[in-house]
C-alpha cells in the first residue's frame, strides 16, 4: 500500500509538473495574438484546441463505449465543465481589461478558498465531505498569502490601470468558476465520478472546449459589427479567421494547443492528488507564466517580491499536502497504509492458528 500511493503522488505531482509548464509556456502567448475583442481570441483557442485534439479525441472514443454514447451524467458533467471554463476565461480577459492586474491576479486565484468553504459546508450539513483541519486551513492561508504578495510586486505595465468595483467583480467570477470547474471534473469524471470514472483527460477536456467554443459562438453573434470570415488582412475580426491570422504561429496554435494540454494534465491530476492540492499548485500559473513571458517575450523579469511569493506558494502546498495526508491516515484509523495492513495480516494469522486449535480439539 505505501508503494501504490506514493507512486500516485509521483504521477499526480508530474502532471500538474506538465500542466504548468504548458501553461506557463502558452499563456505569454495570448499577449501575441491580435484580435478584435478577448472574446474572439478565446474563440480562436477553443477551435485550434478542438482541431488539435480531434485525432486523440476519436482514438479515445474508440476505445470506450461509454465515451461514444455518452449517459445523461456524464453530458452534465461535459457542460458544467465546459461552462466553468468558459466563465474562467471570459472573467479573466475581461478582468485584465477593466481593473488592475493585481486584483485580477488575486480574485482569479480564490478557487482554493472556495473549495474549502465548499468542503466545510458540506462536512456540516450532510456529511459529504471530510471537515478540513486547520493544518489544511493555515497551508491554504499560507498560499493564499503568497498569492497576494506576487501580485502585489511591482513591475508591470498593466498594473498601472486603475481598479474599478465592476473589473473586481468580473475577476471574483474567475476565481469561484475556477473552483467549479475542478468541483466538476471530480465529480463527473474523476475516481468516484458520476458520469465516467477516471475518464481520459482527453475526452473531458476536448468535449469540454467544444462547449465553451459554441458559447463563444452564440456571444459572439450577438456582437456587432462581428464577421463570421473576413476577405481582407489584417484578418483580426473574424471568428473563423484564426487559419488565416498572421499570429497562426506560434500563436494561436500555442495558446490552442497549450493551453488544453495543461487542462488535460490537471485532470489527470486530479485523480492521482487531492482536489485541495491540485488548486492550490495552480496557483503557481501566473508565477511560472511571468517567468516565461520573461524568458520568451522580453517582458518584466521577477522581482524580489514576486520571488518571496513565489515560495510563500511552494511552501503552503507542501504544508497542505503533507496535512491532507495526516489527516487522511487518521481518517483511515490513524495507522496508514503499513499498519492496517500488519493489522489485517495479524488478524489472518489468529484466525488460521483458532482453526487448526479447533481441528485438533
Amino acid at each position: 500500500m505505501p508503494r501504490i500511493v506514493s507512486r500516485d503522488r509521483a504521477l499526480g505531482v508530474a502532471a500538474l509538473a506538465g500542466a504548468l509548464l504548458a501553461w506557463g509556456i502558452g499563456g505569454p502567448m495570448f499577449k501575441t495574438v491580435r484580435t478584435s475583442t478577448s472574446l474572439l481570441r478565446l474563440s480562436w483557442r477553443g477551435q485550434s484546441s478542438v482541431v488539435f485534439m480531434t485525432a486523440p479525441l476519436a482514438r479515445e472514443l474508440s476505445r470506450r463505449e461509454e465515451a461514444r454514447k455518452p449517459s445523461r451524467e456524464t453530458m452534465r458533467g461535459i457542460l458544467a465543465v465546459g461552462t466553468s471554463m468558459f466563465v474562467m476565461f471570459v472573467g479573466w480577459n475581461y478582468g485584465v481589461d477593466a481593473t488592475a492586474f493585481t486584483h485580477v491576479a488575486i480574485f482569479s486565484q480564490i478557487h482554493p478558498v472556495v473549495i474549502m468553504l465548499y468542503a466545510a459546508a458540506r462536512a456540516k450539513w450532510d456529511g459529504g465531505e471530510r471537515f478540513p483541519t486547520l493544518r489544511e486551513w493555515l497551508g491554504v492561508l499560507v498560499t493564499f498569502a503568497g498569492v497576494v504578495t506576487t501580485a502585489t510586486a511591482r513591475g508591470t505595465a498593466s498594473q498601472r490601470r486603475p481598479p474599478t468595483v465592476w473589473g473586481d467583480l468580473v475577476s471574483l467570477t474567475c476565481g469561484v468558476a475556477g473552483a467549479v470547474y475542478a468541483l466538476s471534473i471530480r465529480k463527473w469524471f474523476g475516481p468516484d465520478g458520476v458520469g465516467i470514472p477516471r475518464a481520459s483527460g482527453i475526452y473531458v477536456q476536448t468535449m469540454g472546449a467544444i462547449v465553451m467554443t459554441v458559447y463563444s459562438f452564440l456571444c459572439l453573434a450577438c456582437v456587432p459589427g462581428q464577421v463570421w470570415a473576413s476577405s481582407t488582412p489584417p484578418y483580426t475580426r473574424g471568428v473563423f479567421d484564426w487559419p488565416k491570422s498572421p499570429d497562426l504561429w506560434p500563436g494561436v496554435v500555442s495558446i490552442g494547443t497549450l493551453a488544453i494540454i495543461g487542462h488535460t494534465f490537471v485532470t489527470v491530476a486530479m485523480q492521482y492528488l487531492p482536489l485541495i492540492v491540485v488548486s492550490l499548485s495552480l496557483t503557481m500559473t501566473p508565477v511560472v507564466q511571468t517567468l516565461f513571458a520573461w524568458l520568451f517575450i522580453d517582458d518584466d523579469a521577477p522581482t524580489p517580491q514576486a520571488v518571496a511569493g513565489s515560495s510563500l506558494i511552494i511552501a503552503g502546498i507542501v504544508y497542505t499536502m503533507i496535512s491532507e495526508n495526516r489527516a487522511k491516515l487518521r481518517e483511515e484509523g490513524g495507522g496508514g497504509g503499513e499498519m492496517e495492513t500488519m493489522g489485517e495480516e495479524m488478524e489472518t494469522t489468529g484466525d488460521v492458528e483458532e482453526t487448526k486449535g479447533t481441528n485438533r480439539e
